[in-house]
């Protein structure tokens, strides 16, 4: 597997991430191996669920402000507005990557995947980076 500098740079800050909501990392762990490790499929699928969520749930924040008035629609929901079947497409991808991080660095979660995902993704929507190929 050959990953890209912005996956790397993701990995980083899902790392990033890791720590700021108490989930435990492995004192030591090879980075090297971020680089030829495929994440378990168990961990990508229950984290690609969770990614699908925390969309769902951005994008129905977002209904109530454009239905109010508050905001434009595209202004809104940026990338979370294209095609669900592209956007989901590329939530895969960003599933794997957890995957990995699980497997090379996470000794235990402590509850918080869900809290890390969601600050993952909002970091993606805030920064711009979110963006479906």
């Amino acid at each position: 597997m050959n990953l890209t500098t912005i996956q790397m740079k993701d990995i980083k800050k899902i790392l990033e991430l890791c720590n700021d909501c108490g989930v435990k990392l492995h004192e030591s762990y090879n980075v090297k191996l971020f680089k030829t490790l495929v994440g378990n499929d168990e961990t990508e699928d229950i984290v690609f669920a969770e990614i699908v969520l925390v969309a769902c749930n951005i994008r129905s924040a977002n209904d109530k402000a454009v239905k109010d008035g508050l905001v434009d629609r595209r202004v809104a929901f940026g990338v979370i507005d294209e095609d669900w079947w592209e956007v989901v497409q590329y939530f895969r991808g960003i599933a794997q990557l957890f995957a990995q991080v699980n497997d090379v660095a996470v000794s235990e979660w402590n509850g918080c995947l869900e809290e890390v995902v969601v600050k993952f993704i909002e970091y993606k929507v805030l920064t711009d980076t979110l963006e479906v190929e």
